[in-house]
């Protein structure tokens, strides 16, 4: 759950992919949870690859976890940047 779509599904990838993977570990670290929880493997892919509710991160300040649900978009295009969600970290 930490590969970003593109990546999963063989599509050129850039830091925009690194900038997924480093919202899916903050996920982690933040619930102890992946940021998607499926029964099997298509479930999975599927949850990746489509539009979600961003996942609930209970203490984390509210910029800073809008910044982590907008970089988990499965359209790299919308993940936003890295400083983007730096300072809405360092911010928070």
């Amino acid at each position: 759950p930490y590969m970003a779509p593109e990546v999963l599904t063989g599509r050129a990838a850039d830091a925009r992919a690194d900038l997924f993977t480093l919202a899916a570990l903050a996920v982690y670290i933040a619930t102890g949870q992946p940021p998607f929880a499926a029964a099997s493997l298509p479930e999975l892919i599927g949850r990746m690859l489509l539009p979600a509710a961003p996942p609930a991160l209970p203490g984390v300040p509210a910029a800073a976890a809008a910044a982590v649900a907008r970089a988990l978009a499965p359209d790299p295009a919308a993940r936003g940047t890295v400083a983007e969600l730096r300072s809405a970290v360092r911010g928070a």
